[in-house]
């Protein structure tokens, strides 16, 4: 018996020895922390939302310091799994009586464990392009489950530069409701450099509930040239009134957006299908585009093969042009429609010119 406690002791002994010798082998081999000016990256991050502007400046320009060295390390941070512990907690503990919710959120604290990967992804922004091979990385982190990790991520892509916008885009799918709002602010201001996903804007302006979002998306589509928004004219003419409206606005903001667009709309006109060339006459009769501008569009209406159409067109360049004008745009149009509209300004003796 003795005998048996000996070895037995022996064995943990050899084992514990193992597992030292272990430790000291990894130990020999890791990388020495990154450090900055006598201090590790990870205390430098811990003051990247310090209350004193003084040490939050100093966290940022240390981390910016460290550069390249602390990509990986950021990287690292940024991927770390949930804890088994903290994994559990988030499955069962909504479903915990209220006191026992509140003293395991206390034990674990799961809002510091999203805070040292927000303040790594906040860091990798800082960083900027050098930390380009961390974009990946920030675009998985845009589905995290903790909003502060998700909108720290947006912000570091969008100092990322170039690389970071195709990647971003894509994301624009799958990503949370703030976060896209983010990302929509972002392709609006950089989209002329990379290629927008269309299908995605165009159904996120049917269908999102948010006129913030609406808005912002209406905002990214600006930025296409208009042989890229031929599907956009296809929503003119939907039979749902919600998604015809809502394209109306963004066609109004595009064509406002670009001054020379009514001639480019003038020669796509003819082409579209009943439904989306009355829609277009409904954006244009209300734009804020110039008169003189408009007029142009207005007399493709004014020589559609519909009738409806072809009084609205009239009509308008009636109320809206003088008759020397008139005379000027006319000589753009066969002779037909010359003699009709001509014949609807006989109709009154002083015609209005009238701007919007």
């Amino acid at each position: 018996m003795t005998l048996t406690k000996r070895r037995l002791f022996l064995l943990l002994l050899a084992g514990l020895g193992f597992a030292v010798g272990i430790g000291l082998l990894v130990d020999a081999f890791r990388k020495p922390p990154v450090a900055v000016n006598g201090r590790t990256l990870t205390e430098w991050l811990a003051d990247l939302d310090a209350s004193d502007e003084k040490n939050r400046i100093a966290a940022e320009q240390a981390v910016t310091l460290a550069g390249t060295n602390a990509v990986q390390t950021l990287r690292g941070i940024l991927n770390r799994k949930d804890p088994l512990l903290l994994s559990a907690y988030r499955k069962i503990g909504p479903q915990l009586p209220r006191w026992a919710q509140r003293q395991l959120h206390l034990l674990i604290k799961p809002a510091d464990f999203d805070m040292h990967r927000k303040h790594a992804a906040q860091a990798l922004g800082l960083i900027g392009p050098a930390a380009a091979p961390a974009i990946p990385d920030l675009i998985n982190a845009l589905a995290d489950r903790g909003p502060m990790v998700c909108l720290a991520a947006v912000h570091a892509l969008s100092r990322m530069g170039k690389d970071a916008l195709p990647p971003l885009a894509q994301a624009l799918k799958t990503a949370p409701q703030d976060a896209r709002l983010h990302i929509l602010s972002i392709l609006a201001e950089h989209g002329t450099e990379t290629e927008l996903p269309l299908p995605d804007l165009l159904n996120l302006l049917a269908t999102s509930g948010s006129d913030t979002e609406i808005t912002a998306t209406i905002h990214v589509l600006r930025k296409l040239d208009l042989k890229s928004l031929q599907p956009l004219f296809a929503m003119l003419g939907s039979p749902d009134s919600k998604t015809r409206d809502r394209a109306k606005r963004a066609f109004a903001s595009v064509a406002g957006a670009n001054p020379s667009m009514p001639f480019k709309l003038a020669e796509l006109y003819p082409d579209q299908p009943l439904p989306v060339r009355s829609a277009m006459a409904d954006v244009l009769e209300q734009s804020s585009v110039p008169r003189h501008l408009t007029g142009v569009f207005m007399l493709k209406v004014a020589a559609d093969t519909d009738p409806r159409l072809q009084q609205r067109g009239t009509e308008w360049l009636r109320q809206h042009l003088s008759l020397d004008e008139l005379d000027r745009l006319l000589k753009t149009v066969p002779e037909p429609v010359r003699h009709q509209i001509r014949a609807s300004y006989s109709q009154s003796s002083e015609p209005g010119a009238r701007d919007h």
